[in-house]
C-alpha cells in the first residue's frame, strides 16, 4: 500500500510538473510545500566505512518516477565540494537500485557523501550524510 501511494504521489507531481510548462510556468525546483518526495536511501559503502580504495563503488536506493540523481561528495576536515555530478538515472540504475563509481580517484582523507533524485524538475530532499575514509 505505500509503494502505491509513493507511486501515485509521484505521478501527481509529474504531471502537476508537465501541466505547468505546458501553460508557460517555470516549476520549482524543490518539491512544493507539503508535498514530503522521498530522499534516496544510501545502501553502499557503509556509514563510516575505511577502505583503502581510492574509486570506491556508490550505491543508493532509486526513487520511484526519480529521472536523474545528483550526487555530491565533500572533505569532512573543511567542508569543500570534492565532486558532484548528476546522473542519468536510465543509465545507471535498475528499478531497486543506483550504482556509480567514484567520479574521480579520492586522496586519502575522510569524506562524507549523499545523493538527491529530481523527478522531472523536481528535487527531492537531499539523503542523510553518510561518511568514508580512505586510508
Amino acid at each position: 500500500m505505500k509503494k502505491k501511494t509513493i507511486v501515485m504521489v509521484a505521478l501527481l507531481v509529474l504531471l502537476s510538473a508537465m501541466l505547468l510548462t505546458a501553460c508557460g510556468a517555470k516549476p520549482e525546483k524543490a518539491a512544493p510545500q507539503g508535498l514530503d518526495l522521498p530522499a534516496p536511501i544510501l545502501l553502499v559503502p557503509e556509514d563510516d566505512k575505511t577502505t583503502g580504495k581510492t574509486d570506491p563503488q556508490f550505491q543508493w536506493s532509486a526513487v520511484v518516477g526519480a529521472t536523474k540523481y545528483t550526487f555530491e561528495i565533500k572533505s569532512t576536515a573543511d567542508n569543500s565540494v570534492i565532486a558532484k555530478k548528476t546522473y542519468n538515472a536510465e543509465a545507471r540504475c535498475d528499478e531497486s537500485a543506483c550504482k556509480i563509481p567514484a567520479p574521480q580517484e579520492l586522496a586519502p582523507g575522510e569524506y562524507k557523501w549523499h545523493v538527491v533524485a529530481w523527478i522531472g524538475e523536481l528535487q527531492t530532499a537531499w539523503s542523510e550524510y553518510r561518511t568514508l575514509t580512505i586510508q
